[in-house]
């Protein structure tokens, strides 16, 4: 049986940093991992980071797997060549409803020759339940995690970080925190041992997301108000101009994100940043991207896309001179 292991948490907490950790670990475990890497906008973008980790990346661009893009992920995982070594991750969009997900993911029939889903949560301790009207789904996204993984635990005081692993130990009361090298371990050594059964309850003790089900009577679509653009960039842009650009987005953009050059001929970035903070992200891509196209993406609620295309267009007015 192939591990079926599920990566959520809410925009910008931390799970592609995550995966950049977990994937070259389970292949130093001697697994095969593979990612399906699931986007409001452009899932191309984010899987441009592991290109040199992952020998199978399959982005899956749109609406989130629980509702609108559930048929492809579907698709996606029913034609996979399974193998002895073979393990499958899912790094989920951060909207996604991922109880009506799980919930899928285990009783779907065309699924069988994976486990029961193993649900990684990553939780944002700086920015835990500071999301107004989109806290009640950040809660949500935890109830059925069988592992937990608290991000940006340094950047807050103790007693902060106390409260967020209280309030989350209280939410998903059966989940285990996460520690990436003892999850390889456990996954590597329980792999080889239930393999060979072909049994998917045997890996129950390891992920039990149905303790925290409960029956649905519909789909939820907690999610739905979310929206997403992209936006063009020029060929080569001004680093400070898009920073600037960045820096000013309004409260209702939580998370931008895209690829960039800042000088003809140079290296490409991948660059995030996450609601309100001002800290830009850049990421320096080892070889060109598969698409070569500068762009920005932003996802939140209620966009403003005119109004957001014609800031960038003036923010970035001269940047197009410096391109020819």
């Amino acid at each position: 049986m192939t591990p079926l292991i599920l990566i959520t948490g809410f925009l910008g907490a931390g799970k592609t940093t995550l995966l950049r950790t977990l994937i070259p670990g389970l292949r130093a475990g001697g697994l095969e991992p593979s990612l399906i890497l699931n986007d409001h906008q452009n899932a191309r973008v984010d899987a441009e980071l592991f290109r040199d980790i992952a020998s199978d990346v399959r982005p899956i661009s749109g609406s989130c797997v629980c509702c609108g893009s559930r048929e492809e992920l579907i698709a996606q995982l029913e034609n996979f060549n399974h193998h002895e070594k073979s393990v499958r991750l899912i790094e989920a969009n951060g909207t996604t409803d991922t109880p009506e997900l799980v919930e899928h993911l285990t009783a779907h029939p065309g699924l069988r020759a994976y486990t029961l889903p193993i649900q990684i949560a990553v939780v944002d301790a700086k920015r835990w339940q500071k999301r107004f009207w989109h806290n009640e789904l950040e809660r949500q996204q935890i109830r059925t995690s069988t592992h937990l993984h608290l991000t940006r635990r340094e950047e807050i005081k103790s007693e902060r970080l106390r409260a967020v692993e209280e309030e989350t130990r209280r939410i998903a009361p059966q989940a285990a925190w996460f520690d990436a090298g003892d999850f390889i371990r456990e996954l590597t050594n329980l792999e080889a041992e239930v393999r060979p059964l072909e049994n998917r309850a045997a890996f129950f003790a390891m992920a039990s997301p149905r303790r925290g089900l409960a029956p649905t009577t519909g789909h939820r679509h907690a999610h739905s108000h979310f929206a997403s653009a992209e936006l063009a960039l020029p060929a080569v842009t001004d680093r400070p101009r898009l920073e600037a650009f960045l820096q000013e987005l309004p409260s209702d953009v939580m998370r931008a994100k895209g690829l960039v050059r800042f000088q003809a001929g140079g290296p490409w970035f991948l660059f995030q940043k996450v609601e309100q903070s001002r800290e830009v992200q850049f990421v320096e891509l080892s070889s060109p991207p598969t698409e070569a196209a500068p762009l920005v993406i932003l996802v939140g609620p209620r966009l403003a896309v005119p109004e957001l295309a014609a800031a960038l267009d003036r923010q970035l007015e001269d940047s197009s001179a410096l391109s020819k």
